[in-house]
């Protein structure tokens, strides 16, 4: 499918579908839709098709991955953003891996300890600072397991 045809089909789902007007946490402006291959110049991972990327991508780096049904996979975020919902992830299956918690005994933790709805209690709804504090408190959770056994 060329370039053109892809752009026009993703214009006329925008269309139909009415995505949701979301605001570029990193500049204000709105968002649009994109395909991946305008975002991922190296190969596209997990078959991801389209994102939700900010009116001034690629000047302003902040995207999201989207489903077919175009719900979003949490909020669009800069490159350092990013980078640290990948690392805090990874921390997160380590603690899994470990047996030191399950999956749903965490993220009710994680909505405890941040005061959030279990519904906003993912990595993929944090910002910046909030990233931060998951990697500080995951770790420590990782060295107190490692320091009782």
């Amino acid at each position: 499918m060329s370039v053109i045809n892809r752009k026009r089909r993703l214009k006329a789902k925008q269309r139909r579908h009415g995505l949701p007007l979301i605001a570029c946490p990193e500049c204000g402006a709105g968002t649009r839709l994109v395909t991946a291959g305008e975002v991922f110049k190296r190969g596209i991972p997990g078959g991801i098709r389209e994102l939700l990327a900010c009116e001034h991508y690629p000047a302003c780096d902040c995207y999201v991955a989207i489903n077919r049904k175009l719900q979003r996979y949490g909020l669009p975020a800069n490159r350092k953003v990013r980078r640290l919902r990948y690392e805090a992830h990874k921390l997160q299956e380590q603690i899994l891996r470990a047996g030191i918690m399950e999956r749903g005994n965490l993220y009710r933790d994680m909505g405890r300890r941040y005061g959030l709805r279990p519904s906003r209690a993912h990595i993929r709804y944090f910002d910046e600072a909030m990233c931060r504090r998951v990697i500080r408190d995951y770790r420590k959770i990782l060295l107190t397991e490692r320091d009782a056994a």
